[in-house]
C-alpha cells in the first residue's frame, strides 16, 4: 500500500519587537529579536495581547506599537481555514498575565494554571494545533520563530 505524502499547511503570522520594557524583557529571556507573534491576515491581526486579550487589530495599530517585524509562515495541524476560524472564535479570551511573569521568572509550572487565559504564542499553538498540547501554555517565541518559514532575503534589494 502507498501513502499518500504529508502536505504541509502554513498560516500567515507576523513577529514584533520593541524597545518597551516588557518587550526587551521578553527579548531578553528569549534570546531574540521578537517579544510578540500574531496571526497575519493582512489588513488587520489576531493577537493575544497584553491588557487587551484575544483581539483583531488594525495592522496600522500593530506596526506602530513596534519598532520591528518580520513576516513568516507557521506550520499548521489542522486545515488553514480551520485554524484561522479557531483563531476567530477566541476573540474575547483573556491574556494570561501571569503566565508571562512565571516565564520571565522561570517559574513555569507543568499544568496550565490558567486554561481560560492565553499568550501570544498560546494562542498560535491552540489555534494550529502545534505542538504537544501539554507544552501550549509555555510556548514561547523563541519556540514559534524556530518554526516559522520565512523568505529568503534578497541582498541585493
Amino acid at each position: 500500500m502507498i501513502k499518500s505524502p504529508i502536505i504541509q499547511q502554513y498560516v500567515p503570522v507576523i513577529y514584533a519587537g520593541s524597545l518597551k520594557p516588557i518587550s526587551l524583557a521578553i527579548m531578553v529571556a528569549d534570546r531574540i529579536w521578537f517579544s510578540h507573534a500574531a496571526f497575519d491576515c493582512g489588513d488587520h491581526v489576531l493577537e493575544a495581547r497584553g491588557g487587551h486579550g484575544v483581539v483583531e487589530t488594525p495592522i496600522e495599530e500593530f506596526l506602530l506599537r513596534y519598532g520591528w517585524i518580520r513576516r513568516g509562515r507557521y506550520p499548521t495541524a489542522v486545515h488553514p481555514d480551520d485554524c484561522m476560524a479557531k483563531a476567530r472564535s477566541l476573540i474575547g479570551f483573556d491574556y494570561d498575565e501571569q503566565q508571562i511573569f512565571r516565564m520571565a521568572v522561570g517559574n513555569e509550572t507543568e499544568v496550565d494554571l490558567e486554561p481560560n487565559k492565553l499568550i501570544c504564542t498560546e494562542y498560535i499553538a491552540t489555534c494550529t494545533q502545534t505542538p504537544n498540547p501539554a507544552y501550549w501554555h509555555r510556548y514561547r517565541i523563541r519556540d514559534a520563530y524556530r518554526h516559522t518559514i520565512f523568505e529568503a532575503r534578497n541582498p541585493h534589494g
